[in-house]
């Protein structure tokens, strides 16, 4: 039963995207829209103006969170992004069949945890690692103690610090992966950060008869059944996360290399070549660091000439990893998403809309979504500017309509 806290909430909502102004001119009321999302949140209504809204509003094709997308940019959206997130992650009073409210593919957030207790099979391991700076000279900028609290607190964010659906879809499924990740530090610093995942076994970590990484595509190999991981990581390398973090933020290094370690530690993995699907989007033919630092081969053009609509992501399995975690990213809140495996530049329009690279990169994305349902089921569930998952069950039909934020249905 709705309560009329949220009627109320909804016609102002309604109300404040269709002000007509002092001159009669149409627009939005940026002040209004704040103040009604602020009382939502604060009221733990979000959930029930939402379904509201949508349901209320079905025939005119509109719902709450494309309104916000359309009538607001800028700092305006982030703040309405930011309220409109955290009141949607709120946890929700049970059904009268006792379980939580699902809301866009997912179940109400559970409580915090402790995770250097809850990841058993997570091993943090400063002893076995090797402390160097670029290869040789012995690291000083970091100590065993500061090391190891760097990387709990970064799993402790992504794990505990709502919105974290992506993120908690992805070290559930390490969780229950039966097989153990090592973290170790990563060696190369400063001059070229990076950070790394690879499996102890590369045969079980590739699905039956594909290839594993570091082998040439289509060579086979692969046995499939899983592997223990390792990634190599260093905070202090990093960005420290918050709301406005570029794309160098530590949470999505580490959130990169773990939905690796996953797909390894599922026996997953498949070294296959991927290129974009036209040729105006693709960066031409190389290696990551080639491409970085040659330019694109295509055309000859140089780095800071190339066509900004271009994308390289080498292989799927970091096609799958950027995309993860630029979903992460937006359901963070933060401005922009990463263009590709190629750098630190940002996707541009138009493929920076959701729908549109659902669309464009549709068999790839239902590739990994029949791979891994029980982790995309709920990654589609995570709020913000850009979800592809979610928009490429839209275009699947696989939400009921006029309930778009439902569970999606099996394939």
């Amino acid at each position: 039963m709705t309560s009329g806290a949220a009627q109320s909430l909804v016609d102002r909502l309604y109300a404040a995207f269709n002000d007509p102004g002092i001159l009669g001119l149409g627009g939005t009321d940026e002040d209004a829209v704040m103040q009604a999302l602020s009382e939502a949140k604060a009221k733990n209504l979000m959930h029930e103006v939402d379904a509201l809204y949508n349901s209320r509003y079905a025939e005119k094709e509109l719902n709450l969170k494309d309104e916000l997308d359309d009538e607001l940019s800028g700092e305006d959206f982030d703040k309405a992004m930011r309220l409109y997130n955290d009141g949607m992650a709120a946890p929700q009073e049970a059904t009268a069949s006792g379980r939580k409210v699902a809301v866009h593919g997912t179940m109400a957030p559970r409580a915090s945890v402790d995770v250097r207790t809850f990841f058993d099979n997570i091993i943090i391991d400063w002893e076995n690692s090797e402390h160097k700076l670029n290869g040789d000279q012995e690291r000083t900028d970091i100590s065993k103690e500061s090391w190891e609290n760097a990387v709990w607190d970064v799993l402790d964010f992504l794990y505990n610090k709502s919105p974290f659906e992506t993120a908690r879809a992805i070290l559930d499924a390490i969780k229950n992966s039966g097989k153990k990740l090592t973290i170790f530090v990563e060696e190369f610093a400063f001059v070229n950060p990076n950070s790394h995942a690879f499996p102890t076994d590369p045969a079980t970590a590739t699905r039956n008869g594909g290839t594993p990484e570091g082998e040439t595509p289509g060579t086979g190999g692969g046995a499939g059944g899983g592997s223990d991981s390792v990634i190599r990581f260093t905070p202090q390398d990093w960005e420290v996360e918050s709301s406005s973090a570029s794309i160098k933020a530590r949470d999505e290094t580490l959130l990169h290399e773990l939905f690796h370690a996953m797909r390894q530690m599922r026996g997953l993995e498949d070294e296959v070549t991927i290129t974009a699907p036209f040729d105006t989007m693709n960066r031409g033919e190389g290696t990551d660091t080639e491409l970085i630092v040659n330019g694109s081969s295509l055309n000859g053009e140089a780095p800071e000439k190339e066509n900004p609509h271009r994308e390289h992501y080498g292989t799927q399995e970091e096609f799958f990893s950027v995309v993860l975690t630029n979903i992460h990213r937006s359901e963070k809140g933060r401005a922009g998403v990463k263009r590709d495996h190629v750098g630190d530049t940002m996707l541009v329009p138009p493929m920076s809309n959701a729908a549109n690279f659902a669309s464009t990169w549709k068999p790839q994305l239902h590739y990994l979504c029949e791979d891994m349902p029980d982790v995309c089921r709920r990654v589609a569930g995570a709020l913000g500017n850009f979800n592809p998952i979610f928009e490429l069950y839209r275009l699947e039909g696989r939400y009921p309509a006029g309930a778009a934020r439902n569970a999606p249905t099996a394939s």
